[in-house]
This record gives C-alpha cells, sequence and structure tokens, in this order.
C-alpha cells in the first residue's frame, strides 16, 4: 500500500471512516487512527501492475499485437 497515492484527501477522508472495522486493525488492535493507518501501508496488495511484472506470468493470448509484449 505504501506505494500507492493513498495520502490525498479523499483517501485519507474514507480510511478515517473505516478505520475501527478494518479486519487487520480489529486483528491487531489498533488503538488509534494512526496505529492502524501504520498497520494499512504495511499490506501487500496485489495489482495489475504488479502481476504484469511477475516472471512466472506467462502471456497466454492477446488481442492488443506484438507491441503489447
Amino acid at each position: 500500500m505504501r506505494d500507492l497515492n493513498i495520502d490525498t484527501d479523499a483517501a485519507q477522508k474514507l480510511i478515517a471512516q473505516r478505520w475501527k472495522s478494518h479486519p487487520l486493525c480489529r486483528t491487531k488492535g489498533a488503538k488509534s487512527f494512526k496505529d492502524c493507518y501504520a498497520l494499512i501501508l504495511d499490506q501487500t496488495l496485489v495489482t495489475p501492475a504488479s502481476i504484469a511484472r511477475d516472471p512466472q506470468m506467462e502471456l497466454i493470448y492477446t488481442s492488443f499485437g506484438a507491441s503489447a509484449e
């Protein structure tokens, strides 16, 4: 999560509204937004970009032509 731009006002507002119900924050017993936010930042996400960079991925089919490889 740390690599994503979640320091925007909109993202911060949404996280602030939901942090108490976030499963990780509940499990780890986060007592404040600040504690929860630190846990959220350390999460690993699977994004389309990370999947595309994975060396184990094999292109099976593309409709974008040869330049897509």
